[in-house]
């Protein structure tokens, strides 16, 4: 990761402490440095699109670049890459997967379905919701390595439960390190990011709150 400081042009490493002669900072990194909160800007502008793509963060994190890559996307089998062509998709429809009054999911065997689909995924994940009913909704993640759920905010409570890998979750306040079999509950409001620095899974919970009555 690097910070481009202009007026004379120069590069350093974001983990690297601000001076009083770095002039106008540039973050040029698609993942906020762990370490650094929001909250306490330390830079001028944060230009994601400059920074590092996805592609070449997997690729960075791959056997070709070697770095260790057991994604599903490379394991999966020749009957399953046969129904993906032949169905263009895998799950069944919203209406059906949501219908009766008890659920149970395989998070691992699901998750490696997702990557049979043919539509590819998006910033370095796929996702599927597993149940939505009223104002909750459950929905699975599986990443890539480096794969990324860009900074947003729920209106009502999220939590976020690492099934496997690890996730890296910003907010405003402080940078949460979620290993396996961690979980995280934020407060209706609160804006956050979540980054996978190795082949990982998530679980999401959202429960909407709505406003209350004048």
């Amino acid at each position: 990761m690097t910070i481009l400081s202009v007026g004379p042009s120069a590069f350093k490493r974001a983990c690297d402490e601000p001076t009083a002669t770095d002039g106008y900072a540039v973050l040029m990194e698609l993942v906020w440095p762990r370490g650094r909160m929001k909250k306490h800007p330390w830079v001028d502008p944060w230009a994601r699109d400059l920074g590092p793509s996805t592609t070449l963060r997997s690729w960075n994190a791959s056997e070709d670049g070697r770095g260790t890559d057991r994604h599903p996307v490379r394991r999966h089998n020749k009957r399953g890459d046969a129904l993906a062509r032949k169905s263009g998709r895998l799950r069944r429809p919203p209406a059906e997967r949501f219908a009766g009054r008890e659920h149970v999911f395989n998070l691992p065997a699901m998750a490696g379905t997702l990557w049979r689909e043919d539509h590819p995924g998006a910033d370095g994940h796929k996702q599927i919701t597993l149940f939505h009913e009223g104002d909750v909704a459950l929905v699975l993640f599986d990443f890539i390595a480096g794969g990324v759920l860009a900074d947003h905010e729920a209106d009502g409570y999220v939590t976020i439960h690492t099934v496997s890998g690890e996730l890296e979750v910003a907010t405003s306040e402080t940078i949460h390190q979620l290993p396996a079999g961690a979980l995280l509950v934020l407060a209706p409001g609160v804006r956050h990011d979540v980054t996978a620095r190795v082949v990982s899974q998530m679980l999401l919970t959202v429960y909407l709150v709505r406003p209350t009555a004048p």
